[in-house]
């Protein structure tokens, strides 16, 4: 299944986060796992898409870039995010199949997920694991077309 949404400019990423934090809600009572494998150029809005969704579950979390570090994790009320940069900084399979593997509800997302390998994402698949594809496509300024599939 895939969904289309255009997104005009910042207001309207409100929005979007918000019903997508309703559909988490609701994935979150089959699933202990959400991953989302964010495929998007440099600059098109990856972090910012982050931080306003994470932020719907608990604006007292300051979420930023993983450039640098790799990851952050980000301990919610809800969910615990963990947040990766594969640009430069290759994915640790040990550490995160130990991720996967504890109780805690979880939402993790992959920045460049484009730079993990088909066997990679294989490994992530199982019966407490949703993952959703994300493409963010830049068309104007602000303007950006979300596709998501699952």
């Amino acid at each position: 299944m895939k969904t289309t949404f255009l997104i005009q400019n910042l207001n309207e990423l409100e929005v979007f986060t918000q019903d997508l934090k309703k559909e988490i809600l609701n994935f979150s009572s089959e699933f202990t796992n959400q991953i989302y494998f964010l495929k998007a150029s440099m600059g098109s809005g990856k972090t910012t898409f982050i931080r306003s969704l994470i932020q719907k579950f608990s604006t007292d979390i300051k979420v930023t870039s993983p450039t640098f570090t790799g990851m952050h994790l980000y301990t919610g009320i809800d969910f615990d995010f963990y947040h990766y940069d594969l640009y430069q900084v290759a994915l640790n399979q040990e550490e995160f199949r130990e991720i996967l593997d504890s109780n805690i509800n979880k939402i993790i997302f992959f920045e460049w997920s484009e730079n993990l390998d088909e066997s990679t994402i294989k490994s992530f698949t199982d019966k407490q694991t949703l993952i959703r594809t994300m493409k963010i496509e830049v068309l104007e300024d602000e303007v950006r077309r979300f596709e998501i599939s699952i």
